[in-house]
């Protein structure tokens, strides 16, 4: 059985939207969250499925990933 983890990805900043542009390009559902929106847009025009909130995402994800840029964000 090949089993594709639905990923859950928490920060699409500078960093984070070019690693969940990868995941989407091997093929992994992914679920996004940012606190701006306009991050998202891309990703979600690539197959992504946007998280209404951390809670929400974290719920429907088997691997939870965060690049964040501070630990107080």
């Amino acid at each position: 059985m090949n089993k594709r983890f639905r990923i859950g990805f928490i920060g699409a900043g500078d960093m984070g939207g070019p690693m969940c542009a990868h995941l989407l390009r091997a093929e992994f559902p992914l679920i996004v969250c940012d606190r701006d929106p306009a991050r998202l847009a891309p990703l979600l025009a690539a197959g992504a499925t946007e998280g209404k909130d951390a809670p929400s995402l974290a719920a429907a994800s088997d691997v939870i990933l965060t690049s964040l840029p501070s630990s107080e964000s």
